[in-house]
């Protein structure tokens, strides 16, 4: 393998093992697709992969090292993560029980058609420990592996492409739920959705690592 294609293989195994802790952003894809089916749903997937994009793009160039200090704005940053990912759960315990407080909730839905790109992006920022996480990353690969610049963009691009491939999975399985689940067994899924919700906001809270 070339010296090239190491860093962009083990970019993309090392993505894709992250990716076997199912986090709220997985939950999301998955129910879009049942509610909405595959293509929508993988607008939401695109989203996701802006989003840790731009976190692994940042987590490179050194800029996520302010984040990582943590302090205040550190405490800031995963209660208002947490916020979102309360408003997320409420949305889908709401639907699953055909019943609205506030109207806007429906932007937090993956039941609703609209925006689904955008929603996605919201749910993928709500965690901003995942920055501190890259930065983690690539801290310990660039001593341990050696990388230099184009080998630790590559490293960085295979996570990315493994964010691509997984969420792509989990937007094709929604969207096949969608042709054998019936509205009761949905609304289910999104009460056990929201509960998770609730579950990744208390981690938040507390500091840890949501998926």
């Amino acid at each position: 393998m070339s010296d090239y294609g190491a860093p962009l293989v083990r970019g993309l195994l090392f993505g894709m093992a992250l990716q076997l802790a199912v986090g709220p952003v997985c939950i999301f894809v998955f129910l879009a697709g049942a509610a909405q089916g595959f293509y929508e749903a993988m607008s939401g997937v695109l989203g996701a992969a802006l989003v840790d994009a731009l976190e692994i793009a940042l987590a490179i160039t050194g800029v996520g090292l302010i984040v990582r200090r943590g302090g205040a704005a550190g405490a800031k940053l995963r209660i208002f993560g947490a916020l979102v990912l309360l408003l997320f759960g409420a949305s889908y315990i709401l639907d699953a029980v055909g019943f609205s407080i506030l109207p806007d909730f429906a932007l937090f839905s993956a039941a609703s058609a609209d925006g689904t790109f955008i929603k996605a992006l919201l749910l993928t920022l709500s965690n901003p420990l995942t920055l501190v996480f890259w930065v983690g990353v690539f801290s310990v690969k660039v001593s341990r592996e050696g990388y230099g610049g184009a080998s630790r963009c590559l490293f960085g691009l295979g996570c990315v492409l493994a964010t691509l491939l997984f969420l792509s999975l989990a937007a094709l399985a929604g969207g096949l739920a969608k042709e054998m689940i019936t509205p009761c067994q949905l609304r289910l899924l999104n009460a056990a959705a929201g509960l998770l919700m609730f579950y990744f906001a208390y981690r938040s809270f507390r500091g840890g690592e949501g998926g």
